[in-house]
């Protein structure tokens, strides 16, 4: 009798109708394998109202199911991918269809995304999730081919050129700490759904029949209205204030994130999602070692709040009473920083629908004929999704360098960088770094000592204290490295800097240097090679940050404080980098440091076969700008004492 429902069900126009079933019921339908299993009867209807079935598609020799929802990162960045093969097999028998089973995608909002982005081939709206739990498709980017018989002999993903990893499981770490790194490649190099498609074509078994599409989690157990009852756990009262405080600062209208969590309906739709990412210690990303240090702007959530959040999941998504809500957050929509003094833009950019953007280097001259003490700093792109990060470091010449009346801070030569290396070996290096001296030779060395703002995903504007301020000298030009990244669309990108000043210079003076290190050579295959940069305190201070940046090869950062005493002193571990979440970590109270210590800046590089996002594993890993070379900095953001006593520290 259930199976008889199953198929009543299954045979409905999926893009008209759905069916529910019970927990039993549903529990059965996703038992079952999925590979070989033959579709018997399949109806389905496109966005536009045009019907097909399978009995009408007799004459294809395959038939292509693909999964997508419009918030989801991953399934919008394969759409392009899809559309071509689609094209590559055209008149070969093969039809596609992009099948959206998210219950927060309206049909307007489909229509609209299909307005964008032409397919060539139908989009269907699987209303109740029929068509998905039915089969057993659990995420987004997942791809079924049936060949002529319609038995399914391909289920997974499109290729393997997107997707993420867990890191090593650490068992003395909670579950908060974030232990998945997502990764991009160039180029994708197993070609899983091509592949499937031309050996059902040959009539040849499908050789890779089953792989993992990594792509996001469907709520297919729930629908809205029929779990609004109030349990012991509900939305209003236990889970809108802990997206509040802990997500909405991306998942928001205008905020960085793909999709919003500021309602019921959406946040019901991402609930598999959400117990996913909030258990696996992905979301909110933070990537320190909770045993070690206290970081004001720690942004993982509590064994508590990670229980509350998978229970609310498991009892069935209570809505509870709306007047029990919490007050609805307002964001503000232009500047955060209150009107600036002067704004930055640089030229539009046009990002590509997918692939990997190279850093994008671009310098605006500030225009500025006196010194000028920055109190508040913004950084604004009109598509803030396509936008990873963004650094802004400080181009002046070496005159403004060394003048007297500026503030103090170290000295820095990029000889220093080499200094240490026997002469036999200086030669290595410094011959493979030429190609950057021009992008080095600036204030702070290309980033390699420091920066003067930065902007990454959950980052608040930089908003200083009374009192205290960064130095921005008369004539500095500012440089620009922005990150992009894909998201499934060509869409063009404005980012722009507003400036506040202070009319006085304050009392302290913040700076962000850098313990950095360009003569580290990364043995090809290795998965664990350490490699350490260092900075010794020419003079005492405050320590308000710490920021490790290395790039798709960094694994692993720790910063260690050698006392005068000889004593060592870690100030933070982070056990599991990840190149996409370049954190910011603001001490709760800040580090004294004296002068003669030395900060280490110890870190580890994958260069293995282990790693997807290693450009080459095959070859040794050098310093260098781009994304697929490497780097290594520890960068630091502090207060020196006595740093407006008018020695400019020589740089």
């Amino acid at each position: 009798m259930r199976s008889l429902a199953a198929a009543l069900c299954f045979a409905l126009v999926l893009g008209v109708g759905g069916c529910q079933w019970g927990q039993e019921e549903r529990e059965a339908e996703l038992a079952g394998p999925l590979l070989g299993r033959k579709i018997e009867s399949l109806s389905l209807q496109s966005i536009d109202g045009e019907r097909y079935s399978l009995e009408a598609l007799e004459d294809k020799s395959a038939v292509v199911l693909a999964w997508t929802s419009l918030g989801c990162p991953m399934s919008r960045i394969y759409l392009p991918r899809l559309r071509r093969l689609a094209a590559d097999f055209e008149g070969q028998g093969v039809q596609f269809f992009l099948i959206n089973s998210a219950s927060q995608d309206s049909l307007r909002a489909i229509h609209e995304s299909a307005r964008e982005e032409e397919l060539g081939f139908p989009r269907v709206r699987d209303r109740g999730a029929v068509l998905a739990r039915h089969l057993g498709v659990k995420r987004t980017t997942a791809v079924l081919v049936l060949d002529r018989q319609r038995s399914v002999v391909y289920h997974g993903a499109v290729d393997d050129q997107y997707g993420y990893r867990k890191q090593a499981e650490d068992d003395s770490l909670p579950n908060s700490v974030n232990s998945v790194a997502t990764y991009r490649r160039d180029e994708a190099s197993e070609h899983y759904l091509r592949d499937a498609i031309r050996q059902v074509l040959a009539g040849e078994s499908v050789q890779t029949a089953e792989t993992d599409p990594l792509g996001c989690a469907l709520g297919l157990n729930w629908t809205a209205e029929a779990y609004a009852e109030t349990f012991e756990l509900n939305f209003h009262e236990d889970i809108e204030g802990l997206l509040q405080e802990s997500c909405q600062g991306c998942h928001r209208k205008g905020g960085s994130a793909p999709f919003a969590l500021t309602d019921y309906r959406n946040v019901v739709g991402w609930a598999e999602m959400i117990r996913e990412v909030v258990s696996e210690g992905r979301m909110p990303p933070w990537n320190a070692d909770p045993t070690i240090g206290t970081f004001k702007n720690d942004r993982r959530l509590s064994e508590e709040e990670i229980s509350r959040v998978t229970r609310w999941v498991d009892l069935g998504l209570s809505r509870g009473d709306p007047k029990k809500a919490p007050k609805a957050m307002l964001w503000p929509e232009g500047w955060e920083i209150g009107e600036p003094d002067t704004v930055l833009t640089i030229p539009e950019f046009t990002v590509a629908a997918e692939g990997r953007v190279p850093y994008r280097y671009v310098t605006v001259a500030a225009n500025l004929e006196g010194d000028r003490w920055v109190e508040a700093a913004q950084i604004k792109s009109t598509e803030s999704e396509v936008v990873h990060h963004v650094l802004v470091f400080l181009k002046e010449g070496r005159g403004g360098r060394n003048r007297e009346d500026r503030p103090w801070s170290p000295r820095w030569n990029l000889n220093t960088l080499f200094g240490h290396l026997p002469k036999r070996k200086k030669g290595e290096y410094l011959f493979r770094t030429a190609k950057y001296v021009n992008d080095l030779w600036q204030n702070t060395g290309g980033g390699l000592f420091g920066y003067f703002i930065s902007s990454t995903p959950g980052d608040l504007p930089m908003i200083f204290p009374e009192g205290q301020a960064r130095f921005l000298p008369a004539g500095a030009s500012l440089t620009f490295q922005i990150h992009y990244q894909p998201l499934g669309k060509e869409v063009r990108s404005v980012t722009t800097l507003g400036l506040k000043f202070r009319d006085e210079p304050p009392g302290e003076v913040r700076e962000v240097w850098g313990a950095t290190s360009v003569t580290f050579k990364i043995p090809p295959g290795v998965e664990d090679h350490l490699e350490t940069a260092k900075h010794r305190f020419q003079r005492g201070g405050k320590l308000f940050s710490l920021k490790p940046h290395m790039h798709v090869r960094g694994k692993s950062a720790r910063y260690i404080l050698e006392h005068l005493d000889g004593k060592m002193e870690t100030l933070l571990n982070v056990p599991n980098y990840d190149f996409d979440w370049q954190h910011t970590y603001e001490f709760a109270e800040p580090k004294r440091v004296e002068k003669g210590e030395t900060l280490h800046v110890q870190v580890t590089f994958d260069n293995s076969k282990a790693n997807p996002y290693n450009p080459d594993p095959e070859k040794f890993g050098y310093f260098g700008l781009q994304a697929d070379e490497e780097m290594l900095i520890g960068y630091f953001e502090a207060i020196w004492d006595d740093s407006l006593s008018g020695d400019a520290g020589g740089r």
